[in-house]
């Protein structure tokens, strides 16, 4: 791509990665009034829990889901998703709301960096990608650095909604650049074709692994534990399912989610 073109690609997926900084950490900062607004206590706990339990499963579906589809369509997909979520989790009435919306929300925020690195490794030559990777870092660190300080402010003199609204205009724009700015090679194939050739069984398997594993994760030390068997049982049932889907993404997958070279 030509530079200007770059920088304005860039500039998009800079506002991706610092959306998803942002969303985790103005969040993170209301959580104290969140729980006193609904009297929550340790269930408030949850809430970024819940986020981080479906961005780790679906995180690494969204990969092969812009092989298939393209990274424009991957993008905007996970982008919807999440500001479908925030959208909603700004609404919720109770804490279990709040929990749900807030993993539908994960849904997406799973695929926002990841996709936005592979666009990055598409876009910028091998000799420049270092300086562009040095950038999202330094993106990364101005968005641990204002949320907090965001999400104080709008949790004391605004509401604690607006810590899952604060992202919505930022990730309309950045949809708005990724759709009309990014260009790249469009995937041919009609629809079936590609619907036919995602991994459905990889995609279960891991979904659910990741689930087994991170809630006894959760779980240690806090509400169970660790020694329990409501702890020990999900997590070794997790590591059995990580197996099945190495050995079936090495023998049984067409198009694996995870090359068995890797």
């Amino acid at each position: 791509l030509p530079f200007k073109k770059v920088i304005a690609v860039f500039s998009g997926l800079s506002l991706c990665i610092l959306v998803s900084v942002l969303d985790s950490v103005t969040v993170a900062t209301a959580l104290p009034t969140i729980s006193s607004v609904f009297h929550a206590g340790s269930v408030v706990s949850w809430v970024p829990s819940a986020y981080l339990l479906t961005s780790t499963g679906f995180q690494p579906l969204y990969g092969r889901f812009s092989d298939i589809f393209g990274r424009k369509a991957a993008l905007c997909l996970a982008m919807s998703i999440f500001i479908i979520g925030s959208l909603a989790a700004g609404f919720s009435r109770s804490i279990i709301q709040l929990i749900i919306f807030r993993g539908i929300a994960g849904a997406g925020g799973g695929g926002i960096v990841s996709i936005a690195q592979i666009v990055i490794s598409d876009v910028v030559s091998l000799r420049e990608r270092g300086k562009y990777q040095g950038i999202i870092g330094g993106v990364n660190a101005l968005g641990y650095a204002i949320g907090p300080l965001i999400g104080g402010a709008l949790a004391e003199n605004v509401s604690w909604r607006w810590c899952f609204w604060i992202t919505i205009p930022i990730s309309v724009f950045t949809m708005c650049v990724v759709v009309f700015v990014l260009q790249l090679k469009r995937v041919e194939g009609d629809m079936c074709r590609k619907l036919l050739a995602v991994d459905y069984i990889g995609a279960a398997l891991t979904l659910i692994g990741c689930t087994l594993v991170l809630l006894p994760v959760i779980w240690g030390g806090v509400t169970f534990p660790w020694m329990s068997p409501v702890v020990l049982a999900p997590l070794l049932s997790g590591v059995l399912v990580v197996f099945v889907f190495c050995f079936w993404e090495w023998k049984g997958a067409r198009l694996p989610i995870v090359p068995s070279q890797l």
